[in-house]
């Protein structure tokens, strides 16, 4: 089994010490212990039949020089260790391919992201007490108690994965593919060759080149949730850009002064809880009419945008001011009767029918006729209204619009 998994990782032939001598990749890894040359019958020519093709078998290694004795094929010894020297561990086996992973797990391990690479978990011989914890319900991970250092991966199907950069010296192995692209950090960009893909290795890969996806609409339209799930259909980064102006107006809503708040905005403050409320949905919608205020937020919306391997933005002007380019664009919309609907269902009666509704259509005013980028379909928009649709049928009708962009990008 374990052989079978690292082939479907990519582990093709082997890379021996012995490199352009012929010697088989089962050999990879090894090194010859003693040599001792016999005499040459010939006086030094070569005899017939002899070839400069170099092999081993049965123990003797064989070629022009004629049949060389050997005592046996020692595997090199590869060690490593933690920062601190209070885990260390050593194997005999080859390494497998290296994976580059950018989950979240990883990036809160490493501050970026960790490259590791299998080896026979039976073939790892660790000497100290690494700690083991459950990351998820099929994997667990290892680091030293002491320095904190991330050493081991496992899924229990027969493979370690080290953290090569716990390995002291060359590690004989070759980064072959990154995993959970979806989730990297927007600090770096991947410009390799190599497979990205958007979770795991038999997900999608994820899109090389920028491929920017603007949903715009008014509230309650359904835009937020298509937009997740044409996210996560193509493996792209999402950004709901209304939550900026909400974190902003939850700010002003707490005394801060909103154009400092929005020149001061931090990506944590958008997870807050709070920023869903009706209070700070009303205060988002005011403080969007800032000049200022959108002006500080602009760039960082537009730099999310162009982030390598594909974003989706959803709000009010991303077709139309923030990205004009976008290489797709869709205004999402229905009736204000059957927003008002879906936003009351959501408060679960915290506001009566009558007045979600009150603040649908005032809000639809407001956003409509502000100055500063009022809200409206760009011009090369593919409307989507529903009023009418189900959840799947809105998020095909997305993606659809978004394939047939695509086809000819």
């Amino acid at each position: 089994m374990v052989a079978a998994r690292l082939d479907a990782l990519g582990a093709v032939g082997g890379r021996g010490v012995e490199r352009g001598r012929g010697l088989p990749g089962k050999h990879a890894g090894a090194r010859v212990a003693d040599r001792r040359h016999g005499d040459r019958a010939d006086g030094g020519r070569r005899q017939p039949g002899h070839t400069d093709q170099v092999g081993v078998r049965d123990g003797v290694l064989y070629g022009a020089v004629g049949a060389v004795r050997t005592r046996r094929l020692e595997p090199a010894m590869t060690r490593g260790s933690c920062l601190c020297g209070a885990v260390r561990f050593e194997t005999q086996a080859t390494f497998g391919p290296a994976t580059a992973c950018h989950c979240t797990q990883c990036r809160k391990i490493t501050g970026s992201y960790s490259i590791a690479a299998p080896v026979p978990a039976d073939a790892l011989k660790i000497k100290g007490a690494p700690r083991w914890f459950a990351s998820s319900a099929h994997a667990r991970r290892a680091f030293c108690p002491d320095c904190g250092s991330y050493l081991f991966w496992e899924e229990g199907d027969g493979l370690i994965w080290v953290a090569l950069g716990s390995v002291d010296g060359a590690t004989g192995t070759h980064l072959a593919n990154h995993i959970f692209c979806a989730y990297k950090g927007d600090e770096y960009d991947l410009t390799d060759a190599l497979p990205h893909h958007v979770r795991g290795w038999s997900s999608p890969e994820v899109t090389p080149m920028p491929f920017t996806i603007a949903i715009d609409g008014p509230a309650a339209a359904g835009k937020g949730t298509i937009s997740k799930a044409v996210a996560a259909h193509y493996g792209f980064a999402h950004l709901d850009t209304g939550l900026l102006y909400r974190a902003v107006g939850a700010k002003m809503l707490a005394g801060v002064e909103p154009i400092a708040a929005a020149q001061a905005l931090l990506p944590e403050d958008l997870a807050d809880a709070s920023l869903r409320t009706p209070e700070v949905a009303q205060a988002a919608s005011k403080v969007a009419t800032i000049p200022e205020v959108r002006a500080a937020l602009v760039d960082f919306q537009r730099a999310f945008a162009r982030r390598q391997g594909g974003a989706v933005l959803d709000g009010r002007d991303i077709g139309t001011v923030i990205c004009p380019d976008a290489e797709a664009k869709l205004f999402v919309t229905a009736s204000a009767e059957v927003r008002a609907q879906r936003r009351h269902a959501e408060q679960q009666g915290a506001q009566s029918y009558d007045e979600v509704l009150a603040d649908v259509i005032a809000r639809d005013e407001r956003d409509m006729n502000r100055a500063e980028a009022p809200l409206k379909p760009a011009a090369d928009a593919v409307l989507i209204d529903t009023s009418g649709l189900s959840i799947e049928q809105a998020v095909a009708a997305a993606i659809a619009a978004v394939d047939a962009r695509k086809d000819n990008v």
